[in-house]
């Protein structure tokens, strides 16, 4: 196992922010007085993945953020590519790329695992996204474990563990004077021989709490329930205000929309933009005749479910949901994933 201490950590931080660029949990808000506390949460602020210019600005005592790092790869706004069109006809196109490497420090295991999810519906199958694509292959991960499983949190009944390592390309654990670094991949193997790390032995990594873990429904069970009332009843609290959507780390629906723009001097400038849409708006799937195949609540919020824990399993042999519990806070009316799946694997089959 090897080691960095806290201040060499840092240095490395400071250093790579000049040569890539770093994106690490960052604390957003005004801080207020909290005696005795570090944690962005007890000061009245907000984590979000924010590129940063040296280890100062890297909130480290935080539980997750409010956004996952999918933002980083699949932006809530982008311009996919700008055609300009001169007054003489001439035609030009610009396409968006990336400026220079990114490394995302202090990831949490289930935001990495929600990326393992991404990869698989925007690459594995043909065409393959570029711009996602070209995202990815720039971008190094380094993991930061969680202490502990937080309230709403239940990724080791999906699959995960707060202190997993499979989807990282470092994985960095909090222990007394630094951390333990785990170089889990080939890109992580580069990036860290600009660490000053020790070989340690014996070296014993804090064990996380975890919280209690829950059976999920079987494949049977979720066919046997896509008809049930059931849907309805939990449908009935449902607002489509799309707020699970956006902070899940696994989520990837998107809307395509171009933009017209005539200059002054006669130059037409068309924007291609893809934004984040979701399955729980009520206009998402109305076909070009006017039909709408799920004009209900309940049909939209079961899509949701089925979508994470039968078709993304199903079709790419991979868990839809990472078990962060971000829909479990954000939600304004209490729908809890958790309850739902328990609720599925109770029942009987007919």
């Amino acid at each position: 196992m090897k080691f960095i201490e806290t201040q060499a950590l840092h240095a490395w931080l400071d250093k790579l922010a000049q040569e890539v660029t770093l994106i690490a949990p960052t604390a957003v808000g005004p801080e207020k007085k909290a005696p005795g506390s570090r944690n962005p949460a007890a000061q009245g602020q907000q984590v979000f993945y924010r590129a940063v210019s040296d280890s100062s600005q890297i909130a480290w005592d935080f539980t997750r953020t409010v956004i996952s790092a999918r933002e980083h790869f699949m932006p809530k706004t982008e311009t996919l590519f700008t055609i300009e069109t001169g007054p003489d006809g001439e035609t030009v196109l610009h396409e968006t790329k990336l400026e220079r490497p990114r490394v995302i420090f202090g990831i949490r295991p289930c935001d990495a695992r929600g990326l393992r999810v991404l990869d698989a519906v925007m690459l594995e199958q043909e065409p393959a996204d570029v711009y996602y694509a070209e995202r990815r292959r720039n971008t190094t991960l380094v993991g930061l474990s969680c202490p502990q499983m937080w309230e709403d949190c239940f990724c080791t009944s999906v699959g995960g563990a707060p202190n997993a390592s499979d989807d990282v390309d470092i994985l960095l654990t909090q222990v007394e004077g630094g951390c333990a670094v785990q170089i889990v991949t080939a890109k992580g193997e580069e990036l860290a021989t600009g660490m000053d790390l020790q070989e340690v032995e014996g070296l014993e990594l804090p064990q996380p709490k975890l919280n209690d873990q829950f059976e999920t429904p079987t494949e049977q069970q979720w066919l046997a329930s896509f008809n049930d009332v059931y849907w309805q009843r939990v449908g009935d609290r449902c607002l489509s205000c799309r707020i699970c959507t956006y902070v899940c780390p696994t989520c990837r629906c998107f809307d395509v929309r171009d933009e017209t723009v005539v200059t002054p001097t006669g130059e037409r400038i068309v924007r291609r933009v893809r934004a984040w849409d979701s399955c729980q708006s009520v206009n998402y799937r109305v076909h070009a005749g006017g039909h709408n195949p799920r004009a209900n609540l309940e049909q939209r919020l079961r899509n949701r479910f089925y979508c994470k824990f039968h078709y993304v399993p199903v079709d790419y042999d991979v868990a839809g949901c990472v078990g962060c519990g971000r829909c479990v806070t954000a939600c304004p009316v209490n729908i809890d994933i958790r309850e739902v799946l328990q609720d599925l694997a109770r029942r009987e089959l007919a």
